[in-house]
């Protein structure tokens, strides 16, 4: 066994062990245990959608991790809005739509 951290983000803290207070945790995973099969063992649904960091860098499900490693898992952001974008955009107006 090793332990790691595992930190989760905004919709996806309600996979954080019972008890976590705040957005991490460290947790206690087998020996070559994968980003995958961690957030697997933590409930984190495979249909679900969200992007994971190793020691902020971009991770794949199959990443082996090692002791001590962070590993990272935020959902997709989104949002704006016409009016957020006008402040990005002094004087033009919103943003063009994304095509």
């Amino acid at each position: 066994m090793m332990e790691i951290t595992v930190e989760l983000f905004a919709t996806l803290t309600r996979f954080l062990p019972p008890g976590t207070a705040g957005k991490s945790a460290t947790v206690r995973v087998p020996e070559g245990a994968t980003v995958g099969q961690v957030l697997e063992g933590l409930g984190v649904p495979g249909d679900m959608p969200f992007t994971t960091l190793v020691n902020g860098r971009h991770s794949e499900a199959d990443q082996v991790l090692r002791p001590g490693d962070r590993l990272s898992a935020f959902p997709p952001l989104a949002g704006g809005s016409p009016a957020r974008d006008a402040a990005f955009f002094p004087g033009q107006g919103p943003a063009p739509p994304a095509v």
